[in-house]
């Protein structure tokens, strides 16, 4: 038979349990409970980059390892990118990356990545990047760059 004594269902679910799944949601602002498992919400995050930079690769590799969603400003050919970012930061170096109103300036991809995991907003993965987190362009990166990159401004 399959009711016990209370009439519902033995192997449904335990009475009691839906209030408990709400008190966790409650004590867990920001986050969603799948399968009891603490999952962050996707944040907001605006990364402002050059097109071509190391670090900044480094950063959008971050950005795609997590399968983040991400406003890429660009600084190098939009003055008044470059301006804002300047005014939020208190600086002038790049890349600077402002996830949920919190400014991480001058950082690397792997900076970014390690701020991210102890903040709670992703989650440790396995995978990898196609290019390196923690570093700059090589010199010859850089010789190639400036034969290959005009600088273009937009009005």
């Amino acid at each position: 038979r399959p009711f016990g004594n209370s009439g519902r269902c033995m192997s449904g679910p335990r009475v009691g349990r839906p209030h408990k799944i709400q008190a966790l949601a409650e004590k867990s602002p920001g986050t969603i409970l799948k399968g009891m498992k603490k999952v962050p919400e996707k944040p907001k995050i605006i990364a402002y980059l050059k097109p071509h930079c190391g670090w900044s690769r480094g950063v959008r590799a971050v950005m795609a390892k997590y399968r983040l969603d991400f406003e890429d400003r660009d600084i190098w050919n939009d003055i008044e990118q470059r301006l804002e970012m300047i005014q939020k930061s208190g600086q002038e170096l790049s890349p600077c990356v402002e996830i949920n109103g919190q400014m991480l300036a001058d950082v690397s991809g792997e900076e970014v990545e390690t701020w991210m995991l102890k903040q709670g907003i992703v989650l440790p993965t396995q995978a990898g990047t196609d290019v390196p987190t923690d570093r700059g362009c090589s010199d010859e990166e850089h010789a190639a760059q400036r034969a290959e990159i005009p600088v273009q401004f937009r009005e």
